[in-house]
């Protein structure tokens, strides 16, 4: 074999090698994950929490649960905004609970607030003056109110 022959088969086969590296690079995607911990809010963690997460613009939802340490991974995401939707029996437990501490709901037990005409609560009725305006908030309504005179629990 020459090597003028040669020369020829050596750039067509590197133009063959170019194509087909070429066409593997081009089949590649850029994906993303998302990771993270599920916990109380005393800090334990959610184990068994399903995970939807969802792109808004196209619709694609994937599915994870989340591990025995609340940790939970959703990989192959396509870059875009998503939102995460969670639902565990202890999630919906702390969603209740947190109802309950409401400021509505603790006005419903027969409690009120208090506040000053600037509108700062108030938590020490011996630093009010006299004269002083007041609103106090009900569960249903409020009334406005001027500070006579003031005292403290023992007397």
């Amino acid at each position: 074999m020459k090597s003028k022959d040669f020369a020829p088969r050596i750039l067509i086969l590197a133009i063959a090698f170019s194509a087909v590296f070429a066409t593997a690079a081009w089949a590649q995607e850029v994906t993303a994950a998302i990771t993270g911990k599920i916990t109380d809010p005393s800090g334990a963690a959610i184990a068994g929490a399903e995970l939807n997460v969802v792109n808004p613009a196209t619709n694609a939802t994937a599915k994870a649960v989340s591990t025995a340490t609340g940790e939970y991974n959703v990989p192959n995401l396509l870059p875009g905004v998503y939102r995460v939707e969670i639902a565990a029996a202890a999630v919906a437990s702390a969603a209740a609970h947190l109802r309950h501490l409401s400021p509505q709901h603790v006005l419903d037990r027969g409690y009120s607030i208090t506040e000053t005409a600037a509108g700062t609560i108030v938590r020490d009725g011996s630093k009010l003056a006299p004269g002083e305006q007041l609103r106090i908030t009900f569960a249903q309504g409020w009334a406005g109110a001027e500070v006579k005179e003031r005292g403290n629990r023992e007397g």
